[in-house]
């Protein structure tokens, strides 16, 4: 994952021990303009409130609010790389 996105998880979770497995310089360059991705930290948090539904086989969960957030930064990912 991006060093910036792994920052997060490493610390909070792993206390800094989380490595990458690609450095930042063996990344190709990131050239889709979107106005609101910091390109510092390429990632963002989105509070999508949905209620999760369970699978009618087995324990998994599903939250379809949260698969339409998702949806919709896809889509205009995709739009902005046209």
């Amino acid at each position: 994952m991006h060093p910036k996105i792994c920052e997060f998880p490493s610390n909070t979770f792993y206390n800094g021990l989380l490595q990458n497995g690609v450095s930042i310089t063996d990344r190709s360059d990131f050239t889709v303009n979107l106005d609101w991705l910091n390109k510092d930290k390429p990632m963002i948090f989105m509070n999508c409130k949905g209620e999760d539904q369970s699978s009618s086989q087995g324990q998994s969960k599903f939250n379809i609010t949260e698969s339409n957030c998702i949806e919709q930064v896809i889509k205009s990912l995709l739009n902005a790389c046209k």
